[in-house]
């Protein structure tokens, strides 16, 4: 989930990474919708554990990690 305050429409490119397993990488580009809502992409992983950047004009805005169980 992504939320930009400011602006609609802002491209975010986002890349997660598998951390338990070597070479696991899936990066994708989407577009926030109105100011101020959040944008959500769903997507399915296969239990492991992650980590997550999020870019805006190639400059990281965000990371976090998380375990799919």
């Amino acid at each position: 989930m992504f939320v930009d305050r400011q602006h609609a429409g802002t491209s975010v490119r986002s890349c997660v990474r598998r951390t338990d397993v070597a070479g696991v990488r899936t990066c994708f580009t989407d577009a926030t919708g109105p100011a101020g809502s959040a944008t959500v992409t769903p997507l399915r992983f296969p239990r492991g554990k992650y980590v997550v950047h999020w870019s805006v004009g190639g400059v990281v805005v965000a990371h976090w990690r998380f375990v799919v169980v």
